[in-house]
Parts: structure tokens; C-alpha cells; sequence
């Protein structure tokens, strides 16, 4: 108790279990900024990547539960453990703060494709019989597992075909390599708006006020598809309760400052903020969900 009423008496380091300069670093570094004028103290960010989060998600696994070494990681971290043959388990081995956003992936295709829209592209698929290529940023990333529940919830097949990470991915559509892939807008917004690329439509429950002429994937004839990912903010499992409330209490206040929310709000961000607990149970869905679209789609890391 004596801990955590004294909570923070020293730097916080929260690492990014992401490559520098990718969204989940620039979000840890967004509210690390802020963060540390709230605690009034300093907050530093370690980058940490490889084995698809799990080296910087171990690192936290292991530190002092006591509040100064935290992990900012995306919603991939809860298909990794269904990929890979480990005794890791995130509802087990990390205690949650909160989700700071949410953010959807839309359906992306050349502009030279002839689909506009997504039964279109159903239907282009089927006609090739599962001879359309799909990318991804690599076996198991998220933009891959994406692609599989979309292929699994439109009923059609597409060769998978893995790149080394987004940048990668993204020059193999614009050179007509493959034929879509499902990604984050914000990452391709310039060959969006250059023409060059095609998002035919968009997660989220409604259309985005930053896409307004995208559909989402429900109104495009996919009930109830909404793909998308998450960052948020965790601690190591037995961190006391106190701390976690006052992290996150001061996260979700950093999630409104001013310049953090129109940074993210521009950026097509849903900021979030939410309570340790639901975000417990989005985990908990989230892990469940790409289990069950690993099993189903037969994807192996091996």
C-alpha cells in the first residue's frame, strides 16, 4: 500500500514492443509525453521488437510488478499466442491498463482493379477461382490474420503472399504483385489520396468521417465483419491494483489532451480509454476470435 501511495517516485519506461517510428511507437511516445507531465515524472520509451511482440512483451512479463516498466503493444499480441508453441498466455502473464485506441483496416486494392466495391470483389474472386493474390506484412501479422477472417466471412479463396512488413507490402500492391491486401488506412493515406491505391471499404460500424465516400464492410454486404486493431497499455501480472487505477486514469486524461486527440483523431484513430476490466474482456474476445480464425483459415507459423 505504502508503494503505490507513493506511486511514481522515479522515470517510467514503457516499452514498444513495435519498430520505431510505426504507429504504436509514435502513440507510446504521444502519451508517454503527456504522461510524464501529469505524473510530473519522466517517461521513456524503449523499443523492443521481434517474434511478432513477444520479445518486448517478455521483457515486461519479467520486470518488478511495481509499476515502472510498462508495455504498449497492439492487438496482434493476442493471435501471437495461438501461432506460436509457448506457455504464454497475455490474460495470464499481463495485467491490462487500457486500450488507448482502436483502429479499422479497410480492403485495399490497385487502382487499375476493376472491383469498386466489395461484392464486386467477391464475385472477381470467385470468377478467378482462388487464383487472386492477397499480401500481408508476414506469416501470422495482423494485416494477414485480417485478410483470412475476411476471406473466411466472404467465402472465397486468395493465395496468401508475405512481405517483410508494411512498407514491403504496400509497393507489392502498387506494382500490381498482388491484388489487395486489408491494412491501415493511415499507413497508405498518401497512395490513397494520390490515386494510386483503391479502399474499397472500411471497418467500423458507420463510415469514417475521414473516409466519408468508403462504405464500411456491413453496409458493403458483410454483416457484422468489422476488422480493425487495437493499442494499449499493460503492466507486469500482480502490479497493485492502486497503480493500475492511477495509470490508467492518467492514460485516459492524456488520450483527451488537446494536441494528442486531434493528432489521433486526424489519423483516423477511435480513441478509447477504457476501464482495466473491459478492456480485460475485449482481450479475452480478441484471443478467442483469431484462435478460432487460426484454426479456420489453417494458419501455422511453422
Amino acid at each position: 500500500m505504502a508503494l503505490a501511495q507513493q506511486y511514481p517516485g522515479k522515470p517510467i519506461t514503457i516499452v514498444a514492443n513495435l519498430a520505431p517510428g510505426s504507429t504504436g511507437d509514435m502513440i507510446a511516445r504521444e502519451v508517454g509525453a503527456v504522461l510524464s507531465t501529469r505524473l510530473a515524472q519522466p517517461v521513456l520509451i524503449e523499443n523492443k521488437a521481434g517474434a511478432g511482440g513477444m520479445l518486448g512483451a517478455q521483457d515486461v512479463v519479467k520486470a518488478a510488478p511495481d509499476g515502472y516498466r510498462l508495455l504498449l503493444t497492439s492487438s496482434g499480441l493476442t493471435a501471437e499466442q495461438s501461432l506460436r508453441s509457448s506457455d504464454f498466455d497475455i490474460r495470464e502473464k499481463l495485467a491490462p491498463i487500457t486500450d488507448a485506441v482502436s483502429i479499422s483496416l479497410g480492403l485495399m486494392v490497385n487502382s487499375k482493379m476493376p472491383a469498386k466495391t466489395v461484392q464486386e470483389f467477391i464475385a472477381l474472386a470467385k470468377e478467378r477461382d482462388g487464383s487472386l493474390r492477397f499480401g500481408s506484412a508476414g506469416v501470422g501479422s495482423a494485416i494477414h490474420l485480417a485478410a483470412e477472417s475476411f476471406l473466411l466471412a466472404a467465402g472465397i479463396k486468395m493465395v496468401h503472399v508475405p512481405y517483410q512488413g508494411g512498407t514491403a507490402v504496400v509497393t507489392g500492391l502498387l506494382q500490381d504483385e498482388i491484388q489487395a491486401i486489408v491494412f491501415d488506412p493511415t499507413a497508405a493515406a498518401g497512395m490513397l489520396q494520390a490515386g494510386q491505391l483503391r479502399m474499397v471499404a472500411l471497418g467500423g460500424n458507420s463510415r469514417s468521417p475521414n473516409y466519408p465516400d468508403t462504405p464500411s464492410f456491413s453496409e458493403g454486404g458483410l454483416p457484422g465483419f468489422d476488422p480493425g486493431a487495437w493499442y494499449g497499455f499493460f503492466a507486469p501480472k500482480g502490479t497493485p491494483a492502486e497503480i493500475i487505477q492511477t495509470l490508467q486514469n492518467n492514460i485516459a486524461e492524456a488520450l483527451k489532451d488537446p494536441a494528442v486527440f486531434k493528432k489521433f483523431s486526424e489519423k483516423g484513430f477511435r480513441i478509447v480509454g477504457s476501464s482495466s476490466d473491459k478492456f480485460a474482456v475485449r482481450i479475452n474476445e480478441d484471443v478467442e476470435h483469431w484462435k478460432r480464425v487460426i484454426e479456420d483459415a489453417k494458419v501455422s507459423v511453422k
